[in-house]
């Protein structure tokens, strides 16, 4: 997906399936991004005012105080950031990306902790920002009603972010290009190989077990099916099966082969040769 033009684009989908890696790999990619993340909330200076917390980005106090009297957040100019809520935390950090000067910013789960009220104050700056700016917007809360498009994450598709340039005298070729990665040609490649991988150790230990096989075993199998006798008793000599099968085919079977006409295993095998 291409995105070419100022706006809120929200970034949905379940946990685990990598959105945050994906702003991630869009930051690492380019780095006059501003993003806020989640983590970011343990970056704030607790003995610093909020006013210096915001400022220190290289953003002029006077903007700030302009921008927090504006959104009646004025309350926050000179509290200590040690005595913030988790909300309060959220709320400095997504201002701090907000009064940036960069045209894209990367919101990470921005509503998280906040109260109603809190909740919906910040929901009127990203809206408010996003008519100037490029905003990716990660997050759960269906609040989020107004954007103008929603990007939904899937599970087991992975995603690479690429191609973002930025001209200052041309806002047409500021791009960032979203698009998944082809992945599903690699699981069929290696189903192959496994299938041709399987199909050639059955082969190999059809062979070796044919190789390892007694020599005689086809001989024995078969003096004992024509004569119906047990071959065990013989010995298990190819030459001497073979012998065997051509002297009872000159004699009656059962003369040859019952065991009141049988002495021993020596005059027969005298008499099988002879």
């Amino acid at each position: 997906m291409n995105i070419t033009k100022n706006g809120l684009y929200i970034i949905i989908g379940a946990n685990g399936v990598g959105k945050t890696t994906l702003a991630k790999k869009i930051l690492q990619a380019n780095r006059s991004i501003s993003c806020m993340m989640k983590q970011d909330d343990n970056q704030i200076l607790e003995y610093e005012t909020v006013l210096t917390n915001i400022s220190m980005n290289e953003i002029a106090e006077k903007t700030v105080i302009n921008f927090l009297e504006e959104h009646q957040l004025d309350y926050l100019i000179t509290k200590k950031s040690k005595f913030l809520s988790g909300g309060e935390k959220r709320l400095v950090n997504l201002l701090r990306a907000i009064l940036s000067n960069q045209e894209v910013l990367i919101l990470d789960e921005p509503s998280n902790d906040l109260d109603i009220d809190v909740f919906e104050k910040a929901k009127q700056i990203i809206y408010q920002a996003a008519e100037s700016k490029i905003i990716l917007l990660i997050t759960h809360d269906d609040r989020f009603t107004e954007y103008d498009k929603k990007i939904e994450i899937k599970k087991n598709q992975s995603y690479e972010a690429d191609s973002f340039s930025f001209n200052k005298e041309s806002s047409k070729e500021r791009i960032i290009k979203i698009k998944p990665r082809r992945t599903y040609f690699l699981y069929i490649f290696y189903l192959i190989c496994m299938t041709i991988f399987a199909i050639f150790l059955v082969i190999l230990l059809k062979t070796n077990a044919e190789e390892t096989s007694p020599s005689n075993e086809k001989g024995t199998y078969q003096l004992a099916t024509i004569y119906s006798t047990n071959a065990s008793s013989y010995d298990n000599n190819e030459a001497i099966n073979t012998m065997l099968i051509q002297s009872a085919t000159k004699f009656n079977k059962a003369k040859f082969f019952t065991e009141e006409t049988r002495i021993n295993e020596d005059e027969y095998y005298e008499e099988a040769i002879n």
